[in-house]
């Protein structure tokens, strides 16, 4: 039943930018991520979760979050309970990263 909430809860905050990931609140999708990142404005994105296991390697930096002015949740999970795909860390941050200011929660 969990699954079945989490998947209408994903369609509904596609439903009215179909095509354009950058203008939805909530991101997950590994693909719409980086489509998000390229995008030059992302003021509605609140929330960003981001299973590693179905990423490729990702590099944030603080000039991508410098864009994201409400982001106040950044999960970043690798969904691999027995550890058998994990092949090395799939996450960069520079030495000068900065966390947006509205952040509130990291997990």
């Amino acid at each position: 039943m969990h699954d079945l909430i989490q998947q209408t809860g994903w369609a509904i905050v596609c439903e009215e930018y179909p095509k354009d990931p950058s203008k939805w609140s909530r991101l997950w999708d590994p693909n719409d991520i980086d489509n998000a990142f390229s995008a030059k404005m992302m003021k509605k994105i609140e929330t960003i979760s981001v299973d590693l296991s179905r990423s490729k390697e990702i590099q944030f930096t603080s000039e991508m979050f410098a864009k994201i002015k409400k982001l106040r949740l950044l999960k970043v999970y690798y969904n691999d309970h027995h550890c058998l795909t994990r092949k090395k860390d799939k996450i960069r941050l520079p030495i000068d990263f900065e966390f947006p200011p509205n952040l509130r929660y990291l997990h």
